[in-house]
């Protein structure tokens, strides 16, 4: 039997920015040194997709016994399925899922950020980091199928479609980054480099 193992999930999310890489300071030479920080609203869409993964690694799981099976029969097509016998009986089938759940997830976020700048001569170097709190979230159906199998005597399956839903939701929203730029009269021209994070949480319903 294969176990269900947590995919790995990525998010395509947009925001709206308190910075652009041009900023433009009153009229003169600019000093770029000191302390800043600031709030940001905005709001955030993607398409995450939560892959899932069985014992060996390979796309694909199994979910136990969803497919009705009726009526309970023993080995001998007889309904011999009584509490506590020792005969095998059949009375639902596995299903199989393959691939991934595309997951709809969109919300408004809001936050802060706070940074700090040095400017020597006409070379600044900064640091940046924000936090947004999210209320993305979302959900996604995945189609499952039946496994294959052998009915008893005078049973039948039901096959209707059976879905597993992923339901998904963002906590927040995080970066931390590194900037270097050059001034010129009252511009900066800079670019960053840095790491982002989010916090998900994701359950699965079958």
């Amino acid at each position: 039997m294969k176990s269900l193992l947590v995919g790995v999930s990525c998010a395509a999310v947009l925001l709206m920015s308190g910075a652009t890489s041009i900023d433009m300071a009153r009229a003169g030479d600019a000093n770029w040194s000191g302390f800043y920080a600031g709030g940001q609203v905005g709001y955030g869409f993607g398409v995450p997709n939560t892959e899932f993964l069985d014992v060996e690694g390979e796309p694909g799981t199994e979910i136990e016994k969803i497919y009705d099976i009726t009526p309970n029969r023993g080995p001998n097509g007889t309904a011999d399925c009584a509490t506590g016998s020792t005969i095998a009986c059949t009375y639902a089938r596995d299903g199989e899922f393959s691939g991934g759940v595309g997951i709809d997830a969109s919300g408004f976020n809001g936050g802060v950020h706070v940074g700090y700048n040095f400017q020597p001569s006409n070379v600044v170097f900064g640091i940046e980091g924000d936090y947004d709190w999210s209320g993305m979230d979302g959900s996604g159906d995945g189609l499952i199928t039946p496994k294959a199998g052998t009915l008893r005597p005078g049973q039948t399956l039901d096959d209707s479609d059976q879905f597993l839903r992923v339901n998904s939701e963002f906590d927040y929203l995080a970066s931390s980054r590194g900037r270097l730029g050059i001034t010129s009269g009252a511009f900066l021209l800079y670019g960053t480099v840095g790491v982002a994070w989010t916090g998900q949480r994701e359950c699965y319903l079958a």
